[in-house]
């Protein structure tokens, strides 16, 4: 596989999402006590999570010969190469990569959490992508299952 395969946003998802999470955070203004301040914080994040989205200037997702990067891999590590991936998963509605040695990814608390909870540190949800769920998989195991059968430690063993 020669190509380059790039997969971005669907913008107009990435805007409906922020749309939705900008009204949460002015409703949870209203809202008194903790379960406001809750609200504002949580739906405040998730508006600058969007709008990160929004103004990427790197697309979502770039499969290559060597390996996977993009926005969705960048924030937790940058790049994976094909060599290290072990297997793609779905785990609660989120795509993991999981990766030979994933300590050695992990950049902070945040990575750490979610290598305890997802067994990766790569995980990323697909809701905001311009392709289905199912596509980016088939994307992946055709990349992955290429890389094995031009590997030289696969093709000797």
């Amino acid at each position: 596989m020669s190509q380059k395969k790039v997969i971005n946003f669907d913008k107009t998802k990435v805007v409906m999402i922020g749309l939705v999470a900008v009204s949460a955070v002015l409703l949870a203004v209203w809202v008194d006590g903790l379960i406001g301040l809750f609200c504002l914080f949580f739906c405040g994040y998730h508006v600058f999570l969007q709008a990160r989205k929004l103004f990427a200037k790197v697309p979502a997702l770039v499969f290559a010969e060597d390996g996977v990067s993009g926005f969705l891999v960048a924030v937790q590590g940058g790049f994976v190469p094909w060599s290290k991936v072990t297997k793609i998963s779905v785990v609660k509605k989120q795509i993991a990569i999981h990766v030979d040695n994933p300590e050695h990814y992990l950049n902070g608390y945040t990575s750490s959490l979610i290598l305890k909870t997802y067994g990766t540190p790569f995980v990323f949800n697909p809701q905001g992508l311009e392709v289905s769920t199912d596509e980016v998989l088939q994307v992946f195991s055709e990349y992955v299952d290429a890389s094995y059968i031009h590997s030289p430690k696969l093709a000797s063993a």
